[in-house]
C-alpha cells in the first residue's frame, strides 16, 4: 500500500499526508457515536471537522510525551 501510494503521488505530483485522530477527538467529533445512532455530537450538529485535526501544531506540541514514547 505504501509503495502504490508513493507511485500515486509520484504520477500525480501531489503529496500525501497521513492524520492520527486519536479516540478522544473522534468522540468528540461525533464519529464514534454515528454508527450508534448520536446525531447530535460534533460534525453532526454543524461543527467543522477542521475544528477536531490541529495540523496547526506539530505532534511535540500535540503530545509532548510522544517523543519519550518513541525513544522508548
Amino acid at each position: 500500500m505504501v509503495l502504490s501510494l508513493r507511485e500515486m503521488e509520484i504520477a500525480q505530483g501531489a503529496k500525501i499526508h497521513f492524520v492520527h485522530v486519536s479516540g478522544k477527538r473522534m468522540i468528540e467529533q461525533g464519529t464514534d457515536g454515528l454508527s450508534q445512532g448520536q446525531l447530535t455530537k460534533g460534525v453532526m450538529r454543524g461543527i467543522s471537522m477542521q475544528s477536531f485535526i490541529s495540523l496547526n501544531e506539530n505532534v511535540l506540541e500535540r503530545s509532548p510525551s510522544f517523543k519519550l514514547w518513541v525513544e522508548e
